[in-house]
């Protein structure tokens, strides 16, 4: 059974300040596609700060990919949890990682 929609909301509020950083990410990547996916703004873009073998990355709830293949969206969409619970708190840790 699925908790109701609502209770997500907190937690969306607190990965805010990470989506906006992916957001901003966009003035440099050129978005070609928008899409809503399993709890998650899903932007396809043409390229990705971090080299050419970096396929995606995910910024809060919002997911930027060079290619939507299921495997890789799945791996986002780990990271899409992560920081909905740990908010700011993703960048700290993972880091230190």
């Amino acid at each position: 059974m699925k908790p109701p929609t609502w209770w997500a909301a907190p937690l969306y509020l607190w990965a805010l300040p990470n989506a906006l950083i992916g957001l901003l990410i966009l003035l440099y990547a050129k978005p070609h596609g928008v899409n809503w996916h399993s709890g998650a703004l899903v932007i396809k873009v043409k390229r990705i700060p971090g080299g050419r073998w970096v396929l995606g990355q995910t910024h809060g709830f919002v997911v930027l990919v060079k290619e939507g293949t299921a495997s890789l969206l799945v791996h986002e969409f780990v990271h899409v949890k992560q920081q909905l619970v740990l908010g700011l708190l993703f960048y700290l840790m993972y880091g230190v990682q």
